[in-house]
């Protein structure tokens, strides 16, 4: 069996691992902390500055969900930077195969 065969036999039947929770606050996962099975599970956010453990109208609350977006930001420029570190490198090589080739 080839490695194409293989991703769409897994594409068609996924593995039956349950798929991980998140937060609808901070958007981070959830830990596990007693699995009733079919009743439900009961979980807590392991992100400490998730705005969901701060009162309402606060500004500690306030100050999380900044926390929240600037982290959001953050990933987002990090991947953005990773990406055009790679566009570099292949430009680097195409330089370099250019100048041999000369």
């Amino acid at each position: 069996m080839n490695s194409f065969e293989r991703a769409q036999r897994n594409y068609e039947n996924p593995p039956d691992e349950p798929e991980a929770e998140y937060c609808e606050e901070c958007g981070k996962e959830l830990e596990v902390l007693d699995d009733f099975g079919e009743g439900g599970k009961y979980t807590k956010c392991i992100n400490p500055y998730c705005p969901a453990k701060f009162d309402v109208n606060t500004t500690s609350r306030y100050m999380s969900q900044l926390i929240v977006e600037l982290e959001d930001e953050r990933e987002a420029f990090v991947n953005l930077v990773k990406f055009l570190n790679h566009k570099i490198s292949v430009l680097e090589s195409y330089i370099n195969k250019e100048i041999n080739n000369v």
